[in-house]
């Protein structure tokens, strides 16, 4: 079964090194986000609030953080499929079959962080860059994100589901100077299992809030904020922070 501690992220369909908290996204439609490469940094400058720390390798869970589990349909996530295994330097050894469905593992996977509020604060007393119109105009229609928290990971492992044949075909490669260490385990049942660790932790899901354009009226000011309510806070609390999470199928990251 898949454990619902992936709950508020969403996937990448390319997994990155470069996506990082602070990491900007702009939505597209209801089913699809991209990101392409620019920084939290690069549309809100001169700020008299101090940009967050990021907080790196905290668990996903505090009850489960071994493993984190999430069923993917070959067919709607064959970019991700692909660019994992290709990471992983186990395309030659995994061979991914049209109309079933993989079970992916995320073995002991790691979360880096930023504080809500204090992003929020920070965005809320910022200049807007002259960065591009067009991102000018994204922010006015509230289709700018910015990524809160990631969820990464270096150990994988892979497996069909409901199947009633394997591809007797898997085998384990031998890796070059430098590679991953790549493992394949062939099981007697139904199921074809495939694993990989490497050095490197790649960002594989962002968890994101909506940058919100807030206009005053009666003041004739404009400004931006992460958080839904009026009253600003940058305390560190345990309350839930009231902001407008990405909620899409797919986040496109573009390779330039």
């Amino acid at each position: 079964m898949t454990t619902n501690n992936f709950s508020g992220y969403c996937l990448l369909n390319s997994p990155s090194d470069q996506v990082q908290p602070l990491t900007v996204l702009t939505s597209v439609n209801h089913t699809e986000a991209e990101i392409k490469g620019f920084n939290l940094t690069d549309l809100f400058v001169k700020s008299s609030e101090g940009l967050p720390v990021i907080n790196r390798n905290g668990n996903l869970s505090a009850t489960i953080n071994k493993s984190v589990s999430v069923d993917l349909s070959v067919d709607g996530n064959l970019t991700l499929l692909q660019e994992l295994l290709t990471f992983l330097k186990l395309s030659a050894s995994f061979k991914l079959q049209k109309n079933k469905t993989l079970r992916l593992h995320m073995i002991e996977p790691k979360i880096d962080t930023v504080n809500e509020f204090q992003l929020d604060g920070y965005i809320n007393n910022a200049e807007v860059s002259t960065i591009s119109p067009t991102f000018s105009e994204a922010l006015q229609n509230n289709q700018i994100y910015v990524v809160s928290s990631i969820i990464k990971c270096r150990k994988y492992s892979l497996e069909y589901l409901n199947s009633n044949s394997t591809d007797s075909g898997v085998q384990a490669t031998v890796p070059m100077a430098g590679e991953l260490s790549a493992g394949v385990h062939t099981s007697n049942s139904d199921n074809d299992i495939i694993s990989s660790e490497g050095d490197n932790y790649i960002t594989i899901g962002v968890k994101a809030y909506q940058i919100l354009c807030v206009d005053d009226n009666y003041l004739g000011t404009r400004s931006y904020r992460i958080r839904r309510d009026e009253k600003i806070k940058s305390i560190k609390g345990d309350e839930d922070f009231p902001g407008n999470t990405l909620q899409v199928e797919k986040v496109n990251v573009s390779k330039s």
